[in-house]
């Protein structure tokens, strides 16, 4: 991606005419503060770009790597990472918008066959939902996401953190932000974030093919609405600069 300096088009009273105006490339920097990752080539990728303590550790060694994507296939063959569940925290991710057919493709989170956990899911009708365990109700729909089409990568991130004596969300999917809460305090589960499946064996959820171009954690720091919207804006041209055009 290159960003002009001058276009050579304008004139100004006084001014010398510049045939070719100089242009720099851009180049993707990581979050600050954040462990972060680029994905896409070979498992290389799986290493971090940015952070210094996180690391992401493939459950099976099933995965598809395109030039700008890692896919993980299916149940227990998630990326899996370092970063324990916490009452606050905060997920961010690139994702391929394919939703299949009679499954919850389960996206972001650590949820397990039974109440725990957190997450991110879409259903078998395109619809986003933040998954609420251990909580009436169960997920918090999002419906479809805004300006995404299927195949398309979007944004999306997660962040949690204790209020009031309840915990609360704020969850976003390509750019809009949805808050909530559950009725009282999240059970913290033992169990790390992934992405992909790693704990949901029922059938309901596997197998769910899905492709993931960047990950970011802040783990025990929560981020605002216009926090997400800033980082949204820097991912979306980390990614145009790596191929994609995300929403």
């Amino acid at each position: 991606m290159l960003f002009p300096v001058l276009d050579g088009r304008v004139t100004i009273p006084g001014a010398p005419v510049i045939d070719a105006a100089p242009a720099f490339a851009y180049v993707p920097a990581p979050e600050p503060g954040a462990q972060h990752w680029l994905f896409g080539g070979s498992d290389s990728s799986l290493l971090r770009f940015g952070g210094s303590t996180g690391t992401l550790t493939p459950q099976a060694g099933t995965h598809v790597y395109g030039a700008n994507y890692v896919e993980v296939q299916a149940y227990a063959q998630a990326l899996v990472s370092n970063f324990m569940d916490q009452t606050t925290q905060t997920h961010i991710a690139v994702v391929r918008y394919q939703p299949v057919a009679s499954k919850n493709v389960l996206i972001l989170g650590n949820i397990d066959a039974n109440v725990n956990g957190w997450g991110m899911w879409i259903d078998s009708s395109g619809l986003v939902s933040t998954l609420l365990r251990n909580n009436t109700p169960a997920l918090v729909n999002h419906g479809a996401p805004v300006g995404v089409a299927v195949g398309d990568y979007m944004f999306i991130a997660q962040s949690l953190w204790l209020e009031g004596g309840v915990t609360h969300f704020r969850t976003c999917v390509a750019g809009q932000v949805y808050e909530g809460a559950w009725t009282g305090v999240r059970p913290v589960a033992t169990r790390a974030a992934a992405l992909g499946n790693a704990t949901q064996p029922s059938a309901t959820y596997t197998p769910t093919p899905t492709r993931f171009a960047e990950y970011i954690a802040f783990p025990g720091v929560t981020k605002t609405a216009a926090e997400l919207a800033d980082i949204h804006e820097r991912s979306r041209r980390r990614m145009l600069a790596r191929g994609l055009v995300i929403v």
